[in-house]
């Protein structure tokens, strides 16, 4: 999964939850959003593409993204 680190520039300008304050939710930031794309990426890997190539990494992140 080292290959998925870099989601490019869409979340360049992110903006952090503290879980360690007990903070779930700022405003419109939620984590719900941020571990929902990961859980459906990390099923799609495993239930769909079985493997993904560095090379083409940002090809899979853009259809699990669509979907």
């Amino acid at each position: 999964m080292e290959g998925l680190v870099s989601l490019g520039s869409a979340f360049s300008a992110h903006d952090t939850i503290h879980h360690k304050a007990r903070e779930y939710a700022r405003g419109p930031v939620r984590i719900n959003s941020a571990e929902g794309f990961n859980d459906r990426m990390r099923r799609t890997v495993w239930g769909v593409f079985h493997h993904i190539s560095p090379h083409l990494a940002d090809l899979y992140l853009n259809e699990i993204g669509f979907r």
